[in-house]
């Protein structure tokens, strides 16, 4: 695994897996992709929109993009922190796709996470896209000692967690 640091977050992801950054105006958004139709997604949005709000956002445009589209309310954290939390089962060309997002508010700004993979993608997709979700950490601007303000532990090190698939 190799690590992302950068715009206040870092994570861990496999080393094999492409990785994308676009960044502007305080916000950012990295993108990474393994070898199928699997990716991950953080943004970090510096004007701070309520959790909830970008929750809901997410999913009108998943709606209107697609037909079908099922909603799950979940319970999940990201970055330790209280998440809005959605799973969804969204079809696409007779496939499955399973999406994950995910939203909590910081002292600076709002972190917004979406993950998929379908039916075609490697059976191991599902886990490590976990496992990139937990390992995601925020660093606060407000820390004296540039230091994360939270334990960078994986969040499964710390709740005993369900694998997904």
């Amino acid at each position: 695994m190799q690590t992302y640091q950068g715009h206040g977050i870092h994570f861990e992801y496999p080393e094999d897996w492409d990785i994308s950054v676009d960044a502007s105006d305080g916000d950012a958004s990295v993108t990474v992709g393994g070898p199928g139709t699997e990716f991950l997604v953080v943004s970090v949005m510096s004007d701070r929109p309520e959790a909830d709000e970008v929750i809901e956002a997410a999913i009108e445009s998943l709606e209107e993009e697609y037909e079908h589209v099922d909603v799950y309310d979940s319970i999940a954290q990201i970055c330790l922190l209280p998440t809005a939390a959605r799973d969804l089962d969204v079809v696409s060309l007779d496939l499955v796709v399973k999406t994950f997002i995910r939203a909590c508010e910081t002292d600076d700004s709002t972190i917004f996470m979406l993950y998929q993979f379908s039916q075609v993608d490697d059976p191991d997709s599902p886990n490590l896209l976990a496992a990139i979700a937990d390992s995601l950490m925020c660093e606060f601007a407000s820390d004296d000692d540039d230091e994360p303000s939270i334990d960078t532990a994986s969040f499964k090190d710390l709740l005993p967690g369900d694998e997904v698939g």
